[in-house]
């Protein structure tokens, strides 16, 4: 008679005369390690070349359009600036512009990053007088424009004379300015 298994275990002929605990185990996982990079990638004779994000060049664009509106001149160079507080510029790709609206393209620079968005023509269409005076309609009676430069707020001043147009650009202004609500 077959006696059952009193819990003991008894060697098991494994691969290349191993011997293995007839036991469950925990299964051996092979050693993790860094895939090996491509040649080009090891031996590069230059650093990669940065590019910009998406909302930066729209940024661009967006500023171009609303320039164009203003000055009711084509853009073909547009400078904004970064968080950092570093100002780049962009080239224009494109801009047309009229009495009621401006609008304005950016093409996307990725870089040496493999962006899908790498060549992307981000463009931005600014009906200025239009939304101020929506705007307007709705009982809006004070603007305040947040970022560097005073554009806006000065478009809104040509726009409703009457109406309160202030801007706040940097850290300080915003603080106080929030204070004065």
């Amino acid at each position: 008679m077959n006696e059952p298994d009193q819990g003991h275990s008894r060697p098991v002929s494994g691969p290349a005369g191993s011997h293995q605990s007839a036991q469950p185990h925990e299964p051996q996982l092979p050693e993790l390690r860094e895939p090996d990079l491509p040649r080009t990638a090891k031996v590069r004779p230059r650093a990669l070349r940065t590019g910009w994000t998406t909302g930066t060049c729209a940024s661009a664009a967006a500023k171009a359009a609303v320039t164009a509106l203003r000055d009711q001149a084509p853009q073909h160079r547009v400078e904004i600036p970064l968080p950092s507080g570093r100002r780049v510029a962009f080239p224009v790709e494109s801009c047309t512009y009229s009495a009621q609206q401006g609008t304005a393209v950016v093409v996307k620079d990725a870089g040496d990053d493999p962006d899908v968005t790498h060549g992307a023509q981000l463009t931005a269409t600014v009906r200025w007088r239009e939304s101020v005076q929506t705007m307007l309609d709705l009982g809006v009676v004070s603007f305040v424009e947040v970022g560097a430069g005073k554009v806006l707020s000065g478009l809104v001043r040509r726009i409703a004379p009457d109406a309160a147009a202030v801007s706040a650009g940097t850290p300080g202004e915003i603080e106080s300015l929030l204070k004065t609500l």
